[in-house]
């Protein structure tokens, strides 16, 4: 049996809604979305990212839910590192994942520890 895909938007950097290119493609490929902002415990235990910063970020994100909700997209947020949120979402269901641009570190884990589909 099959499991069904999903395509997985990664919202790393790039919080916009308007022109943003692999949340666009995603809906044209007619699978369900996932939309995914990962609070990374590295990025928020580092000293060069300010409370500021991760207001602007969380006032983003509740900005990006609405529109993605227009969608039937619910933006998912967690608060895990990627290599732990992608293997422990691969577990139950196939992905076909989309990423906006990915890190080299976890582009090189996601492919060999995970074996998700990338869908370009």
């Amino acid at each position: 049996m099959t499991k069904p895909s999903i395509v997985v938007v990664w919202h790393k950097r790039d919080l916009r809604v308007k022109d943003h290119e692999p949340l666009n493609r995603a809906i044209e490929t007619g699978l369900p979305i996932l939309p995914l902002y990962l609070f990374e415990p590295e990025l928020i235990e580092d000293p060069h990212y300010s409370q500021r910063h991760w207001r602007f970020v969380w006032e983003s994100l509740l900005e990006l839910k609405t529109v993605l909700s227009a969608h039937n997209a619910p933006l998912c947020v967690s608060f895990e590192s990627p290599e732990r949120f992608f293997c422990r979402l691969y577990e139950p269901t196939p992905l076909a994942l989309r990423m906006g641009k990915l890190t080299r570190i976890k582009n090189s884990f996601i492919s060999t520890q995970c074996a998700i589909m990338c869908v370009i």
